[in-house]
Order: structure tokens, then sequence, then C-alpha cells
């Protein structure tokens, strides 16, 4: 899963890459409502700052009013800092739905387009015949219990595995 960061700061990419993929989604959506996720996160993180500020003032308040005033407009802050959390949790339903949607970026040699498209990638000697062995050998020594070669790494060095039925 691509971060959202990444997203942001690379749309345009992002659009080709699911384009490429045949993938329908909406990045342009995503992209703005993260942009005001995060805005929205920045407001709430400033509105916390100010009202843990005026609760730091309150006890070094010199009299009942101005301690009462402080208190009043920590509560402000606070509900402030609440209705944009909320809505912050708002956009961030939508945008994880998009989210979701987005594949990861494709290798740049691989081919675009669908199956049609693909390459064919040649075996190098070991692996192919490691390859032909294994076909071979399609059973054990009785000749009753099936078996398949597990290739170990780009060496093809091979070794006979029984399958469990």
């Amino acid at each position: 899963m691509l971060d959202r960061k990444y997203i942001v700061d690379n749309a345009d990419q992002v659009i080709r890459n699911c384009t490429n993929r045949g993938v329908s989604c909406d990045v342009p959506k995503l992209v703005e409502l993260e942009t005001a996720r995060r805005q929205c996160l920045i407001n709430v993180e400033e509105l916390n700052r100010q009202a843990n500020e005026r609760s730091k003032l309150i006890g070094k308040a010199k009299d009942n009013d101005e301690r009462e005033k402080l208190k009043e407009e920590g509560r402000k802050l606070r509900e402030q800092k609440e209705a944009a959390q909320a809505e912050h949790h708002r956009l961030e339903t939508p945008a994880h739905a998009l989210h979701l949607v987005i594949p990861n970026m494709t290798h740049p040699s691989a081919p675009v387009g669908g199956e049609h498209d693909a390459a064919e990638v040649a075996l190098g000697v070991r692996q192919a015949l490691a390859l032909r062995h294994a076909a071979e050998m399609g059973a054990d020594a009785d000749g009753d219990e099936p078996v398949f070669l597990a290739l170990l790494g780009a060496v093809g060095i091979g070794r006979r595995c029984p399958l469990r039925q």
C-alpha cells in the first residue's frame, strides 16, 4: 500500500500507474481529502496546544475572576478542538476507502497492458535443467508418490520433496 504522503506528492505518477494497471480510482479526490484532513489535524493540534497553555496559566492566575476567565477560554478551545477532531474523523473515512483501491507502483520494466503484452522471460541453464528434471521425476522411485522440485534461489539447486495428498 502506498503512503498517502507519497500519493499526494506524486499524484500524476500514481494516476498514470493506475491507468497502466487498468485500475479505476479517484486519485484527485483522495489528494483533496488528504490535504483537508492534514490541515484539520494541524488545526486540532494547535487548538490542543492553546488549551494546554490556558490550563497552565490557571494555576498562575492572581485572582478568581482571571482564573474563571482562563477556564472558560480553555473550555471553548477544547470544544473547538473536539469539533475539528470530528471533522478530521469525517474526512478520514472516505479517504481511507479511496486509499484502499490504489495499487502499488509497478516496476518500470513491467510491460503496460494485459496478458497479451506480457514479456516471455528466458530461464537460465540451471533453472531449465532443474525444471526438466522435475518434469521427468513426476513420481518417486516406487512410482506411486508424486513429487515436486523445490528450486533454491538463483543457483538452481533442487531437492525432491514428496507432495502430501
